[in-house]
């Protein structure tokens, strides 16, 4: 990705879109707290194939939102964001249905933490996050799934050719997420990613890029002028697809990055 000109003090403008698509019950959750160093943006997925999708993605946001800000002085945002994944990743497993039994409800999450001009993500699942910067679109997290799975195990030499050949059929099911009870696969970059004014950072579930391409997405966002219009402009375009095709949950945060000083902040 191309480097530009970074800046030492930035402000974040944001926007959270959602839509439920063709299914029955909203199991997505979005949340940005706004934090007194920086700015957290979290999008989750609950799991459709599950029981309690919709209260196991909105357990894991709470989870977060409420946990990350209690970061002790000394320890790194991936450090404290690993703790966070184990806790979630508790919690839910956790929730129990009405008559107090386990019911195995699972959630993807993607999250940021922006501070000054450096950014950090956690990602488990398939919900991705999107760095656009110019003319690139780049998907900064992996999709979790038997795909990637069996991909890695070949690159060890250790896929078995029963995996290699389920790959066509099950490639998409997820092999990580938030309640699955010891989460080994993720992705956190250990080290800062450094911001650029003019940056625009796209946290969504797996609805949006399953109607809209990356070029697409490039397209409406690059488009438009300010990160409200540009997120309309994407769940508009989404509705139209998912009315022709049928879709699922359909939920992101936009976010763009500018320079404090040419909003007239931290200038004497």
């Amino acid at each position: 990705m191309k480097e530009y000109g970074m800046v030492n003090e930035m402000i974040f403008d944001f926007a959270v879109r959602s839509i439920i698509g063709t299914r029955e019950e909203q199991q997505d959750c979005v949340g940005v707290t706004e934090l007194s160093d920086g700015l957290l943006g979290i999008v989750c997925d609950g799991m459709g194939g599950m029981t309690k999708g919709a209260l196991a993605s909105q357990t894991a946001v709470r989870c977060l939102a409420e946990l990350f800000p209690m970061r002790p002085d000394g320890v790194s945002v991936p450090d404290w964001f690993l703790h966070c994944v184990d806790v979630m990743d508790e919690s839910v497993c956790k929730i129990k249905d009405e008559h107090n039994d386990g019911v195995n409800p699972g959630t993807t999450v993607v999250a940021v933490y922006l501070s000054g001009g450096e950014l950090y993500w956690l990602s488990v699942g398939d919900s991705r996050l999107y760095i656009i910067r110019g003319d690139e679109i780049v998907a900064a997290t992996r999709d979790h799934n038997f795909s990637l799975y069996v991909e890695e195990r070949q690159n060890l030499g250790t896929a078995t050719s029963e995996e290699i050949a389920s790959m066509e059929k099950h490639g998409e099911a997820l092999m990580s997420y938030i309640g699955i009870g010891g989460i080994e696969m993720m992705d956190l970059n250990r080290n800062p990613f450094a911001l650029c004014a003019g940056d625009k950072l796209l946290l969504t579930s797996d609805g949006l890029f399953i109607l809209l391409d990356d070029s697409e997405i490039y397209g409406i966002i690059e488009r438009e002028e300010t990160v409200h219009e540009a997120a309309d402009a994407l769940i508009a375009q989404a509705e139209t697809k998912a009315e022709i095709s049928g879709s699922d949950n359909v939920s992101f945060c936009l976010l763009y990055t500018s320079d404090a000083a040419d909003e007239g902040l931290g200038v004497d």
